[in-house]
């Protein structure tokens, strides 16, 4: 019962419906379940450390019908509130990358390694625009629009790299950059990115 409890609270948390009234959550643009959303649930509910992998999927906390073993929490009505340090921010710049064309087997990888490193990304393909290092690195990043339907980001870089928005990689959406249309990349599995 507390895990079929749970699994109900994931999904509004997951879901569209907050979305419209500006629910900061795991996000995802479809009014139904998705497989990214099921592949991040099935990564936490195996994991022998909950709160790490959700903050690797964006969590800012973890919220347990349990009192979490290695996290400090409070109880907010019957669930427990773990804030999650180190989560993956909602949008990167990275300017190293390898590929992967599994969705699962990426996210496999994001989910095993030692340290969350939001610098690289696992890419569905290779990019249009192979990113570099700069020598010194300058960047300057800010969410200037976000809508259930729209997420605009304006940013200004020294070097190509890759922009990674921790934003479920969903069918039908769209990219541009300058005005022009840009191909939507799948990053680490489950997320969006752009080459610039």
């Amino acid at each position: 019962d507390d895990v079929r409890t749970l699994r109900r609270q994931r999904e509004a948390l997951l879901g569209y419906t907050n979305l419209l009234v500006r629910v900061p959550t795991l996000r995802t643009a479809a009014a139904l379940p998705t497989e990214g959303a099921r592949r991040i649930a099935d990564s936490i509910d195996a994991s022998k450390n909950p709160g790490e992998t959700a903050a690797r999927a964006g969590a800012r906390a973890l919220w347990t019908p349990f009192r979490p073993a290695q996290l400090p929490s409070r109880k907010v009505g019957e669930f427990f509130r773990a804030p999650l340090d180190r989560a993956r921010p909602r949008i990167a710049f990275a300017r190293a990358h390898r590929v992967e064309p599994d969705a699962a087997l990426a996210w496999h990888h994001v989910v095993a390694a030692r340290e969350a490193r939001w610098d690289r990304v696992i890419l569905d393909r290779e990019p249009e625009f192979r990113p570099g290092p700069a020598a010194q690195p300058l960047l300057v990043a800010r969410l200037a629009e976000d809508s259930p339907e729209r997420v605009t980001v304006e940013l200004t870089a020294n070097s190509p790299g890759l922009l990674v928005l921790a934003d479920s990689w969903y069918p039908g959406w769209t990219a541009q950059a300058n005005g022009r249309a840009v191909p939507l990349l799948r990053a680490d599995g489950l997320f969006r990115a752009v080459s610039l």
